[in-house]
C-alpha cells in the first residue's frame, strides 16, 4: 500500500469513516435473526474498469448484538486486500449506485468533475452511505478499521475471497440491519497487481442489500 498517494488521503477517508446517524435509542430487533445479502458488480463501464465482474453472497445471523457473517466473493482483483464494509445511513438513499451515479467525481484519474466511466467511493457514498461496520479479519470492526488493508481478506489466485468471523454491533446498526448494504471495495486499474492511489483502494465493486430471511 506504499504506491497509494497522499492527494487521494483526505476524501477517501472522510467519505469511508462518516459514520451516519442511526438513531440514538433504537433497539434490537430481536433475537437469532437471519439475514442474507445477494452482492452484484457495480455498474462502471467495462472500458473503465476493464470488465471487473464481481459477484458474491452474504449469511448473516444475529443474536442481540452479536453478528456471524459467512461471505464469498469471487471475480475480485487476485492477491489483493479486499475492504468489505456495512454501510448505510437513515439520511442517505441506501441503495446500490446506478452507473448514473458516476457525475463529478474529483478522485479519478482524469480532470476532476469529468465522468471517468467508474463509480467511485465519493460518488457511491450518496446511496449506500457511510460505513457502520467493517469485516476486518482480526482487531477492530468498526468504522475506525474501514482503511485497515492490512487487516481485510486477501483475494487468492483466482480472485476469490471467503470470510467468516462474529463480531459486535451496536443496537443502532443492529435494529436498522435490514435497511443497510454490504459493499467490497477494490480493483486493480491499470494491471500492476497493486493498488497504485486510493482510487483503486477504496472503489466499490461488488453491492448487495442485506435483507432478514424469511
Amino acid at each position: 500500500m506504499r504506491k497509494i498517494s497522499r492527494r487521494y488521503a483526505g476524501f477517501a477517508i472522510a467519505g469511508l469513516l462518516a459514520v451516519g446517524a442511526l438513531g440514538s435509542a433504537a433497539g434490537a430487533e430481536g433475537s437469532g435473526v437471519r439475514y442474507r445479502a445477494a452482492l452484484a458488480p457495480v455498474p462502471h463501464d467495462p472500458d473503465a474498469d476493464n470488465g471487473s465482474n464481481a459477484t458474491g453472497g452474504a449469511q448473516l445471523s444475529r443474536v442481540d448484538g452479536r453478528l456471524t457473517v459467512n461471505l464469498r466473493a469471487s471475480g475480485l482483483t487476485p492477491a489483493l486486500p479486499h475492504a468489505m464494509h456495512i454501510h448505510g445511513d437513515l439520511k442517505a438513499r441506501n441503495e446500490c449506485p446506478p452507473s448514473s451515479a458516476d457525475i463529478n467525481d474529483e478522485v479519478t484519474s482524469t480532470a476532476p468533475g469529468t465522468p471517468d466511466g467508474l463509480v467511485s467511493l465519493g460518488e457511491g457514498d450518496p446511496f449506500y452511505g457511510p460505513v457502520q461496520v467493517s469485516f476486518t479479519e482480526s482487531g477492530d470492526t468498526s468504522a475506525a478499521s474501514a482503511l485497515a488493508l492490512d487487516r481485510f481478506p486477501v483475494a487468492d489466485e483466482d480472485g476469490r475471497v471467503s470470510y467468516q468471523r462474529s463480531l459486535t454491533i451496536s443496537n443502532q446498526v443492529a435494529a436498522k440491519l435490514g435497511k443497510l448494504h454490504i459493499v467490497v471495495h477494490g480493483h486493480d486499474l491499470d494491471g500492476d497487481r497493486a493498488y497504485s492511489n486510493l482510487q483503486e483502494a477504496t472503489l466499490p465493486v461488488a453491492c448487495g442489500v442485506i435483507q432478514q430471511s424469511p
